[in-house]
């Protein structure tokens, strides 16, 4: 089954109408297959209204139903959740990994990372046309930490800390600086030393956006 950008809906036809006409192509799916698909993508309440009248969310979500009528063992997803409101994408996420736990393949596409992060088990990270890399989440986020500090001169800071070791990217936002790679002692120690003294320090850790961004800003050569 597959949701590759919008979906190819008809809109004169009803939800309903729209998959019991996809499901003459579809040898053995029944009447049953439709309404429990319908439930599943949360459209049984506007089933028998014009597809043509949906939100693009609602539209998404028959493209989805469109996609999993016959049960199919491998599902390609071009982000499935484009035009969605929060809850909605909470609810697909939360599908898909329903899916995924009954055996079913899911290929997602998606600029969302942080919706990657949540719904796949394994990522593959591509650069102009380029697999730069590629694993389980997990393995990609590591246990690095990003530490964030405000100081009065960035620059400065980021003079100093750019060559410590571990030190895997430095970001400045104004008088922000986000630091990749080493724990925040380790950042406070060396900018103390250079007598620079953070008015703000946070700490978290890594997350697929800022991966995602630092292996293709290692690769743009």
């Amino acid at each position: 089954g597959s949701l590759v950008g919008r979906p190819a809906l008809i809109p004169y036809l009803s939800a309903y109408q729209n998959l019991e006409l996809l499901s003459r192509l579809a040898p053995g799916t029944s009447t049953e297959n439709i309404n429990e698909t319908l439930e599943k993508v949360g459209l049984v309440e506007v089933a028998n209204r014009k597809a043509g009248r949906f939100s693009t969310g609602m539209k998404q979500r028959l493209g989805l139903a469109m996609a999993l009528l016959h049960h199919p063992e491998l599902l390609l997803l071009d982000e499935p959740t484009i035009g969605m409101d929060p809850g909605g994408m909470h609810e697909i996420r939360t599908l898909l990994r329903n899916l995924a736990n009954q055996g079913v393949t899911v290929f997602l596409s998606s600029h969302l990372l942080f919706e990657v992060e949540q719904i796949c088990d394994r990522v593959a990270v591509i650069n102009k046309g380029r697999i730069v890399a590629s694993g389980p989440v997990s393995a990609l986020l590591g246990d690095q930490q990003i530490v964030r500090i405000r100081v009065s001169s960035p620059a400065e800071a980021a003079s100093v800390l750019e060559d410590a070791q571990g030190v895997t990217g430095i970001d400045i936002n104004g008088f922000y600086l986000s630091i990749h790679g080493i724990a925040a002692e380790k950042v406070l120690e060396l900018l103390a030393q250079n007598g620079i003294y953070p008015g703000e320090v946070s700490s978290r850790s890594s997350d697929l956006e800022s991966v995602f961004l630092q292996l293709t800003q290692e690769n743009e050569d």
